[in-house]
């Protein structure tokens, strides 16, 4: 999970995970805590 502010520099931190063929899932920097957990826990 990619969390960062909407600023330019998102874009070279997208190209980068590309290049190491990750998958970037944006996130807003307003999430809580638990607001994390859950998008990152898997489901049962």
């Amino acid at each position: 999970m990619l969390i960062l502010k909407r600023r330019y520099e998102i874009w070279f931190a997208l190209l980068g995970l590309h290049k190491v063929g990750a998958v970037a899932v944006p996130a807003t920097h307003l999430l809580t805590a638990a607001d994390i957990v859950y998008r990152i826990m898997p489901r049962r």
